[in-house]
């Protein structure tokens, strides 16, 4: 917080308001009030799910008291008695409808402020034991320092848990749920299969807006938290902050906090992306479509795929592949967008040059839906897991293999029913070290697959999430196993190839989907595209089963 002085318009103090000193920045605070008495400020940290409790006279932190799920304002009562939150998400939306839901659904806590002194103190511990603020994430296990060396981060699009796995007949899934099988998604399946199996892994995300932004920053700024409802339902905007954003569209904001030099978009964090993180830590990276230049147009391979975004700018060097396909469903996964980044890890690995940090996004199991003429949701993730597939492949029959761990996650969780949480989602982390068919129940999320990849590239956490989360180490198990991996051709014919099947016009919502928006990620809406792409897949008489409420998991990394 920062304190001015209206005399001189100048900065007199700064106020720490963090839950402990020197962490990581994303206690977001954004909200302010003054007791009647002038003596107490009130700050609410929507980062951290609480209010700050700062004395005035000496500007310092009292304590903290817990709200629900992102506060954004705060007032107290004329009479000083009560405090009033307002919480932009409420408790969480647990498991939601897809008929019915909507992304942001706020509420207004009301607080007692009657002997607040003495009550303080309990206040505080529960906020730092609701924010796994006490004690530190264990380290690297013993078996693991110094094996991986290289690091390839696959992030894809939208699916549950149950989606993928609902009736692998391992882990927690329910195959009432399930809506690609081995026929369209047999190499995710059998990479679950083979590989640890993680049941209960999370989005901290709702849909793309927030979600890339949490895939590759661990955190969604407080502007992205108040305007992705506003960016996901619009066409027409400065551009998507999930994607490339001009220069001379950016939000002016302060530069990144390791470099002056470099604008910072307001969706970024204080520290920026993990692209940010590793060149400030002198760790090698290459980017494949992950917040690069939309190209509306869908042509699959051209030389021009750039970004303004942070340490993405050209003139930081070539990070980014420019032959890459940016996001558009008209680009093959298995056809443009693998044999790109095939062909560049071929080169590397001929050179010995393979980059510490590979970023990929492979987004085609999105799905256009029952769009009329276009691929059926099965054909299109039928390519997108060959794609998964063929990567897999490529790496465990390289040299690298050995040194080399593949974390793959859903960016969100938004399209499909989950019978546990509707952010429960798909999760794989490919190594040599996870080769033993195990299953991990452990709780995880995106910031702690985020923080292990970190931790393994010897890089700081950007957020207090990262900062805090759960590390995935009980994934990994010694000794490694490095029996390669041949991918599976999936039984329903790919996006791509031909004989693949389409859309017909009597397709269930087919006329609705004529006026969606496929051009950008997660525009559709959300209620109808989940109910086209189950009746795609089961029948068009039949219906998606209903969540059930007493699973709740509690699954938001932030919570």
């Amino acid at each position: 917080m920062s304190v001015i002085d209206t005399d001189t318009d100048r900065v007199a103090a700064t106020i720490d308001v963090s839950l402990r000193a020197g962490e990581a920045p994303g206690a977001a605070p954004d909200g302010l009030a003054v007791s009647p008495d002038g003596r107490t400020l009130f700050v609410a940290e929507g980062g951290e799910d609480a209010v700050a409790v700062v004395d005035v006279a000496s500007r310092s932190v009292r304590g903290f008291i817990p709200t629900s799920w992102y506060p954004t304002a705060v007032a107290v009562a004329p009479d000083g008695r009560s405090l009033v939150v307002v919480n932009s998400n409420d408790s969480g939306v647990g498991p939601r409808h897809v008929a019915y839901y909507s992304p942001v659904k706020g509420s207004i806590s009301i607080v007692s402020l009657a002997n607040l002194g003495r009550r303080l103190a309990g206040l505080t511990a529960q906020v730092m034991r609701n924010n796994h603020a006490l004690g530190t994430p264990a380290g690297v296990p013993a078996f693991l320092r110094g094996q991986i060396r290289h690091v390839i981060y696959v992030v894809t699009e939208n699916r549950t848990y149950d989606s993928y796995l609902g009736s692998l007949r391992r882990g927690n899934g329910d195959p009432r749920f399930n809506v690609f099988d081995d026929r369209s998604a047999p190499n995710h399946r059998q990479l679950a299969r083979r590989f640890t199996l993680l049941d209960n892994f999370y989005s901290d995300a709702e849909v793309s807006a927030d979600g890339h932004n949490w895939a590759t920053q661990a955190a969604a700024s407080d502007y992205v938290e108040k305007m992705f409802p506003v960016v996901q339902t619009r066409t027409g905007q400065r551009g998507k902050d999930l994607e490339d954003v001009p220069l001379r569209f950016q939000f002016p904001s302060e530069p990144l906090q390791s470099d002056p030099s470099v604008p910072r978009p307001a969706a970024a964090e204080t520290r920026g992306y993990l692209w940010d993180d590793a060149y400030d830590h002198a760790v090698g990276f290459r980017d494949y479509g992950e917040f690069d230049s939309l190209n509306p147009a869908g042509a699959c391979l051209h030389s021009g795929n750039h970004s303004n975004i942070t340490r993405l700018q050209s003139r930081f060097g070539t990070n980014v592949d420019p032959l890459y396909p940016s996001y558009s469903l008209l680009c093959a996964d298995h056809l443009a967008r693998e044999p790109e980044w095939q062909r560049e890890f071929d080169a590397f690995e001929r050179s010995g040059t393979l980059p510490a940090l590979e970023i990929v996004r492979l987004p085609n199991d999105h799905t256009a839906g029952p769009t009329a003429g276009r691929p059926t949701p099965e054909s299109y993730v039928a390519d997108n897991d060959l794609a998964l597939g063929q990567m897999v492949q490529a790496l465990t029959h390289s040299p690298d293999w050995a040194d080399t761990a593949m974390f793959v996650v859903e960016d969100d969780a938004q399209n499909g029913p989950d019978h546990v949480d509707a952010h429960r989602t798909f999760a794989l982390v490919i190594s040599p070290f996870t080769q033993h068919g195990a299953l991990d129940h452990s709780h995880y999320d995106t910031a702690s697959m985020l923080a292990t990849l970190e931790d393994l590239l010897a890089l700081p956490p950007m957020s207090i999430f990262d900062q805090r989360a759960t590390r995935m180490w009980r994934a990994f198990s010694a000794p490694p196993n490095l029996t390669p991996y041949d991918f599976l051709a999936p039984r329903i014919v790919p996006f791509g190839e031909r004989g693949a099947p389409t859309n017909r016009g009597a397709a269930p919502l087919a006329r609705a989907a004529r006026a969606w928006n496929f051009q950008d990620a997660d525009a559709a809406p959300e209620g109808p595209l989940n109910q086209a792409i189950w009746k795609s897949v089961k029948g068009p008489r039949s219906q998606m089963p209903a969540p059930r409420h007493d699973l709740i998991a509690g699954s938001l990394g932030e919570q």
